[in-house]
């Protein structure tokens, strides 16, 4: 059997298992009521690269953002030093 999920639902909120021998007919569901808030991608890759930064590095990049001074850059320097 192989989890597919639940149209309408979050991913990792709802699954329905179905049968490769029958059909893909439903042979048992489940419901899960907690919602998982997944990082977007570019948060991801946010914390990727500073997961791999050494932290004078990570600092070094949020002052150059606070520098350039524009409002997005700005919110990503703060979300940088607040990590």
């Amino acid at each position: 059997m192989r989890p597919v999920p639940v149209e309408g639902l979050p991913i990792g909120c709802g699954y329905i298992f179905r049968c490769r021998r029958s059909k893909d007919r439903v042979v048992a569901g489940e419901k899960i009521d907690k919602i998982i808030n997944w990082p977007t991608f570019i948060t991801s890759l946010r914390n990727r690269q500073m997961a791999q930064s050494y932290p004078e590095a990570n600092f070094n990049r949020a002052v150059a953002l606070i520098d350039s001074g524009s409002e997005s850059e700005l919110a990503e320097a703060k979300s940088i030093l607040e990590q």
